[in-house]
């Protein structure tokens, strides 16, 4: 009879554990598999006392997949707790698995007791990725319009180079065909499910800890997210309120967008025949300006809905929100910025593979061992004494 594990550690794989177009690791164990170097790190300083749980889920890069995981693994540490009752249980989650744990805790239905045996959760390099339902009618506002503006600017080229429109159609033509467009697009969205809008919350009694790479792709979905959040509330701030502006940085972004939208409309309209300069050439410079500016900012959102996981175009007029941690919930987080060490070759998300987050996880878990309140305080002292994570 094999005897009963002090800790039992879940593991919790991201999106595409084994790459976008692979189902197995190979000879080289995923990050997560018994056998892997990570894992070996940690048994150097547990040995038998440790148990590894793996836990599987599509690895799809959906919202809903992640939330079918997470009911899945909120089953799973339930049966694991039963099963382990007098073990204590620690969760490392990687990338968007730390949004299925996350959730996960969030399900559980256990007693006080049961509850308690969760000892941490540790995610690595994880975008906390959730739906707002704040200022939802004025994302589409902003979202409806952009789009408009596109259709508008590629109608008007189609039409000009079928029939050969003359000037006096373009002006109903540009400020009609954004508003019909806009309002068609609107008619076909599709408001996402409830759950996309749950808030995060894990258990308030669980020490959760988030270890980042401040320069890997989870922190470029992080700050592409605040980017185009800043500039849709400084759109609605200049819009409600009028010329002023709070601030010079807001002045200096839509003095610098009024400038783009107007050498973009003046160039595409160059080039398509007609003179910029014309009176009747100031309604296409204005749509094709606009259109130019609106591709920009749709295409940065198509590029935060896809890597957030928000795959069907007909929710995409949602407020998505990337943050580096769980709304209001206390972590503890550690960041590293260097990370010329991951071998991988593709991809910087990796963090596991630095020997220092090895020593970190290997460290946490000791403190749980132990009976200690796990911290990276208290993982600090421990790497420096153990020589086997020099």
């Amino acid at each position: 009879m094999e005897p009963k594990p002090d800790v039992v550690v879940h593991l919790v794989h991201g999106t595409w554990p084994f790459g976008p177009f692979s189902k197995s690791s190979g000879p080289t164990k995923a990050w997560f598999e018994v056998g892997s170097a990570v894992l070996a790190k940690i048994e150097e300083v547990h040995g038998h006392k440790i148990h590894f749980e793996e836990f599987h889920w599509s690895g799809k890069n959906a919202f809903f997949e992640r939330m079918n995981a997470a009911v899945k693994f909120s089953q799973r540490l339930t049966e694991a707790i039963g099963q382990w009752a007098e073990s204590k249980h620690v969760i490392i989650a990687h990338s968007h698995g730390g949004m299925v744990a996350a959730q996960a805790l969030a399900k559980l239905s256990l007693s006080a007791d049961e509850k308690d045996r969760i000892k941490a959760l540790i995610c690595l390099a994880t975008p906390f990725v959730y739906l707002s339902p704040l200022n939802k009618p004025r994302q589409d506002l902003l979202f409806f319009g952009a789009l408009g503006f596109i259709c508008a600017a590629l109608l008007i080229v189609l039409l000009q180079s079928l029939f050969g429109l003359p000037y006096l159609l373009y002006l109903p033509l540009c400020l009609g065909a954004p508003i019909f467009f806009a309002g068609i697009l609107f008619l076909l969205r599709a408001d996402p499910p409830l759950e996309y809008f749950a808030p995060l919350s894990t258990r308030p009694g669980i020490p959760t800890f988030l270890i980042r790479g401040t320069r890997d792709e989870a922190s470029l979905v992080i700050g592409l997210a605040q980017i185009l959040h800043l500039v849709a509330d400084a759109f609605y701030r200049s819009w409600e309120e009028g010329p002023t502006h709070r601030s010079l940085i807001e002045t200096a972004l839509w003095t610098g967008a009024y400038v783009f939208v107007l050498v973009a409309g003046a160039v595409i309209t160059k080039s398509l025949g007609e003179d910029p300069f014309s009176p009747w050439a100031l309604p296409s410079i204005f749509v094709f300006g606009s259109a130019s500016l609106s591709c920009l900012y749709v295409a940065g959102y198509a590029l935060l809905a896809v890597s957030a996981g928000l795959v069907n175009p007909r929710h995409w007029p949602a407020v998505i929100e990337v943050d580096s941690a769980p709304p209001n919930k206390e972590c503890s987080i550690k960041s590293y910025f260097d990370l010329s060490k991951i071998e991988q070759k593709t991809l910087r998300h990796g963090i596991y593979e630095l020997p220092e987050v090895q020593a970190d996880l290997a460290t946490l878990i000791q403190a749980v061992e132990d009976g200690i309140t796990p911290s990276f305080e208290n993982a600090l002292k421990q790497s420096r004494s153990r020589p086997v994570h020099a």
